[in-house]
């Protein structure tokens, strides 16, 4: 079995999702029936949702890396790539920082638990400042828990931040498996968002605007016509007509499409190229 060209191989998804996509791909190879591949894939989704919400996914599954290609100063938008700010930090702690080193990052909770105050990029965390304990705080529809502040206590060590476990299940978990899973039956992205435990409501708003766009694509498809089998009326309704001037009679008129001659009629002169004044 070879993964070339597929999520897992590139270094930007977290070992979680890669080790999530291989369990999954092994079932879409396996040769099953269609049912016993898709009951299958359903239970890996779960088991990961489950497992990555009661904290049993250590730190070292959710670090994503990423290469520099050159000195971290010589990037014009290095606040918005989350490398580049673990690098920037890499670089007060003293680390060596170099072109070509792969950053490590996490994207973790803000100071008060939430993940939506912050962009990721400000999220990002190197994984040796992040809080071992990866049990989520559980956001979905109707089971919300606030995250709270963390309790300072003076002159106490500051709290590390946690993994936002669900921006992984969000991002890093269901792309790669929806792209493996979507053209199979029964495997839509929000049956898969469903069973890693997301809100599938908003991916099945995007299947339907998704649907719509399509059906509008191919209502404009329907009503196209290939030039090649336009008429020339059609195709050159537009151009404006070429004036031709006669050289007997000097009348100016504009040069008509040249009709198609009869076979008995040869060596008539087109009608086009008559005047219609003097018959020249």
């Amino acid at each position: 079995k070879e993964t070339k060209g597929l999520d897992m191989v590139r270094r930007d998804w977290c070992p979680l999702s890669k080790r999530t996509g291989a369990r999954v791909l092994d079932f879409l190879l396996s040769g099953d029936q269609a049912d016993v591949v898709v009951a299958n894939v359903h239970k890996v989704l779960e088991d990961v949702g489950k497992e990555a919400r009661e904290g049993r996914v250590s730190v070292a599954d959710y670090v994503v890396t990423r290469g520099l290609n050159k000195p971290v100063e010589k990037y014009p938008d290095s606040k918005a790539q989350p490398h580049l700010r673990v690098a920037k930090a890499m670089l007060k702690e003293g680390r060596a920082v170099n072109v070509g080193d792969h950053i490590p990052y996490v994207i973790c909770l803000d100071e008060n638990g939430h993940s939506s105050n912050k962009g990721v990029a400000e999220r990002t965390v190197h994984p040796d400042h992040v809080d071992p304990d990866t049990t989520a705080v559980d956001k979905r529809p109707g089971m919300e828990k606030e995250g709270a502040p963390a309790v300072v206590t003076p002159g106490g060590p500051t709290p590390k931040p946690k993994v936002d476990v669900e921006w992984y299940l969000a991002q890093q978990i269901l792309p790669p498996i929806a792209r493996l899973c979507e053209p199979i039956a029964g495997m839509s992205k929000a049956s898969i968002a469903d069973r890693l435990g997301l809100d599938a409501r908003k991916f099945e708003q995007h299947m339907a605007r998704s649907q719509q766009a399509l059906a509008e694509a191919e209502g404009r498809t329907a009503a196209f016509v290939p030039m090649a089998v336009q008429s020339d009326e059609q195709r050159f309704g537009d151009c404006a007509p070429v004036l031709v001037e006669c050289a007997s009679c000097g009348v100016t008129k504009p040069l008509t499409l040249w009709p198609k001659r009869s076979e008995d009629c040869q060596d008539e002169a087109p009608p086009a190229l008559k005047c219609p004044s003097c018959q020249a």
